[in-house]
């Protein structure tokens, strides 16, 4: 009988994750399918002993692909994708996992008439920063992923990318409408593919507690490291490099280029804003020290007005005393931007210093 779901997981010598990976995969309360583990180059003796470990029935449940060298991300995808025949497909990497009901809400949602027209669905994630010490996996703290995201739309992901692989579960017949992974892409091929996706239907977004959870680990090289950190420069070139190409089909035939492309000059032009707002982060916490931290002038009988610091009318409202202005929720390069958050200035010298006009005026030019 076919298993309803194909669940791929790409792994390469990362015994310790893909012990992981198989026990969250196991635990889910909705347990209508098929693992496919695609070990891209990696020793296959390690991959072997973790699912002789399984029971029988799980066992036989699993397909695993042993490539002798490894043919990349995305071509590791595709043929764990072609290895399965669920109705549903998800791309679980060995270092990422679920919620236990993630496959249980997520097929839930796609099986609702009501979104019958939906090609996918992905769902709220958290970033989980980590470090592996000893053999173990150790948490150092979490973080919600584009937190203020409400839905999954077109215009936002021709941006950036807003979302990772474990947090979509979408239906296996896209693939015979937008073709599969880009095989020539070392990195962002799920952005191109949710392009894709997003240029031929729409995704639904299941909202509230973060059901998918994506393992960063920014200290960390070599097999333990993301690609995200490992990889920036490329991840910059072939993100340039997506735009042009399909800048060059709307030049020869129509698409959505031009669009894309602008949208690159928009996350230029936040990038400026975002450092306008860091410097102005920095100040204020020079000022929080005391005047001479920020190398304004002690107050004195000259400076009349700078007794007292700020008057509590002249306040940003709705937060804290003594606290920046703006502070910055930690984003992973390329795939965000800063939430901009008021904070109260009360006991903050800012007329201390001429120079604190200057980046308030700068940081929202």
């Amino acid at each position: 009988m076919t298993a309803r779901i194909t669940i791929v997981t790409r792994t390469k010598n990362r015994p310790v994750f893909l012990a992981r990976a198989l026990d969250d995969i196991f635990a889910q309360t909705f347990q209508d399918f098929e693992l496919v583990i695609v070990n891209d180059g990696g020793d296959p003796a390690a991959v072997e002993q973790l699912t002789s470990q399984r029971s029988q029935a799980e066992q036989a449940r699993i397909t695993t692909l042993h490539h002798a060298e490894s043919v990349g991300m995305e071509a590791a995808s595709n043929a764990g994708i072609k290895a399965g025949t669920g109705e549903f497909v998800v791309i679980h990497d060995d270092d990422d996992f679920w919620a236990p009901t993630f496959l249980e809400r997520t097929v839930e949602y796609l099986d609702d008439p009501a979104h019958a027209s939906d090609a996918g669905v992905m769902v709220r994630t958290e970033i989980v920063i980590e470090e592996v010490a000893d053999g173990r996996i150790e948490p150092v703290r979490r973080e919600i992923f584009w937190a203020d995201l409400r839905q999954i739309t077109l215009a936002d992901m021709l941006r950036i990318n807003r979302a990772v692989p474990i947090s979509f579960l979408y239906r296996r017949s896209l693939h015979d409408a937008v073709g599969y992974y880009n095989e020539d892409l070392p990195v962002v091929g799920d952005w191109e593919f949710h392009l894709r996706v997003l240029s031929h239907a729409r995704v639904g977004f299941i909202d509230g507690e973060p059901l998918a959870f994506w393992s960063q680990r920014p200290e960390s090289d070599g097999h333990d490291g993301n690609s995200i950190f490992a990889k920036a420069a490329e991840h910059a070139r072939y993100d340039a490099l997506v735009r042009d190409d399909h800048l060059r089909n709307e030049v020869t035939q129509g698409g959505m280029g031009t669009v894309l492309y602008l949208s690159r000059v928009l996350a230029e032009q936040e990038e400026l804003i975002r450092a306008q707002e860091r410097r102005l982060d920095e100040t204020v916490a020079k000022l929080d020290q005391g005047p001479g931290a920020a190398g304004c002038p002690e107050p004195d009988d000259h400076y009349p007005h700078q007794r007292g610091g700020v008057p509590e009318e002249a306040t940003a409202v709705g937060t804290e005393a003594g606290q920046p202005l703006l502070t910055l929720s930690h984003i992973p390069p390329g795939f965000g931007r800063p939430s901009l958050t008021s904070r109260r200035v009360s006991g903050n010298p800012l007329s201390q210093c001429a120079q604190i006009p200057a980046v308030l005026s700068g940081a929202f030019m």
